[in-house]
């Protein structure tokens, strides 16, 4: 749907996104050029919910092209959350430049998507049996190759919340990989903090981002 899009106007392609599933949405951002991304984003960041007459006209301008699969009752709307959840799936790359380019012009903008984003890195942020359980959910070969160019912080919070004997093996597992493609890496890194989201929706974990959220209590 990406080629199909990038002839459209950023507002029509914006309003598109607003009322897809974050992963649709997602995947459609990383066809664009990098320039009509970060204005596409802008935009669904700044965008109020659309009425369904205005999301029936979008559908009528693209139905003979490409079958969008907007939904009707314009569930999502737009909004920084929206983008949020898009930039969570995205790979960490692309992530950093839509925030950079933000950052140039929309400082104040950028800051709030950031607060309501979830990345590897704020994995520091879970309690330690809500690490217990998301190491437990993934598969061990990602374990390893995401924690093969995670922080130092991030590193010894996750070996933490094993045991000594666990912590050792995934440790020597890290030292026999040798080098690897930081793509690989971001890969494993997407799909660890996509089981965290899966715990997080089935309410067994609670994750926080780097804004902080809601407090926690014990």
């Amino acid at each position: 749907m990406a080629s199909i899009l990038r002839r459209e106007h950023p507002q029509t392609v914006a309003l598109v996104l607003a009322n897809l599933e974050p992963e649709a949405g997602a995947a459609i951002l990383s066809g664009l050029t990098e320039d009509m991304r970060s204005e596409v984003v802008l935009r669904v960041a700044t965008m109020d919910k659309a009425s369904p007459e205005v999301v029936r006209q979008i559908e009528q301008v693209l139905e003979k092209q490409v079958s969008t699969g907007l939904t009707s009752g314009v569930s999502y709307g737009g909004g920084t959350k929206t983008v949020a959840e898009m930039l969570n799936r995205l790979d960490p790359t692309a992530q950093k430049d839509l925030l950079a380019r933000l950052d140039e012009g929309s400082p104040a903008l950028a800051e709030q998507i950031r607060a309501l984003m979830f990345t590897f890195e704020d994995l520091v942020n879970v309690d330690e049996r809500g690490l217990q359980q998301l190491v437990q959910a993934v598969e061990q070969k990602d374990l390893v190759l995401s924690l093969k160019a995670a922080s130092e912080e991030v590193v010894a919070k996750i070996f933490k919340s094993m045991s000594e004997r666990t912590a050792g093996v995934i440790k020597q597992e890290i030292e026999f990989l040798g080098p690897v493609r930081l793509r690989d890496v971001e890969e494993a890194q997407r799909r660890v903090v996509g089981a965290a989201r899966k715990l997080e929706e089935s309410g067994e974990i609670i994750l926080v981002g780097r804004g902080g959220g809601d407090q926690i209590v014990a």
